[in-house]
């Protein structure tokens, strides 16, 4: 399973188009470490959590 993969489902599609242009950038750069739902969220949160701790 890949990205695409992942994204096939609706709820995945729509929870990566709700997510910061940046997060989103950076998940289709790190594509190869995303093989289901979960490693999506995990990374996804991870990137989220990590971008904010930068910001502040």
């Amino acid at each position: 399973m890949n990205l695409d993969d992942v994204l096939s489902s609706p709820e995945m599609e729509l929870y990566f188009n709700d997510l910061p242009i940046n997060i989103r950038q950076q998940l289709m750069k790190d594509e190869q470490k995303i093989h289901s739902a979960n490693d999506l969220y995990v990374r996804a949160e991870y990137l989220m959590s990590n971008s904010q701790n930068q910001s502040n």
